[in-house]
Formats: structure tokens, sequence, C-alpha cells
């Protein structure tokens, strides 16, 4: 299978634009995506979102449907 320039072109536009929309309203879905510290195989310090793979399904969506 050869992926056009085209369309992987937009596919990371959109993954682009999709994780900057998300970042931009992160304050309306914090509490229902954030990954708390708490757990013995927990690393990070503080809460973690964990809806970050939902720009990257837009943009491998996105590449394929184009």
């Amino acid at each position: 299978m050869i992926i056009s320039l085209k369309s992987a072109s937009y596919a990371a536009l959109a993954s682009f634009l999709a994780c900057g929309l998300i970042l931009l309203t992160r304050r309306w879905h914090d509490r229902f995506t954030l990954d708390g510290n708490h757990g013995i195989q927990k690393v990070h310090e503080t809460s973690v979102p964990r809806i970050g793979g939902l720009g990257l399904m837009i943009g491998l969506f996105t590449g394929w449907w184009v």
C-alpha cells in the first residue's frame, strides 16, 4: 500500500488541529479524562490526561478517508 503525500499531509494537519483543540478545551474534559496519580505503577507527579489518542485516531481516519 502506497501512501500519497497528499493523504499524509491531511492526516498530519488533522491530527495537529485535533490535538490543539484538545489542549484548548482541557478545562472542560479534565474531570472525565484525567488519570489520577495514585497506584503502585503511577510514576507521574500530577494527573495525566488520557485523551491524547483521539488526535492520533482522527489523523489516521483522515488519511484513510483522503
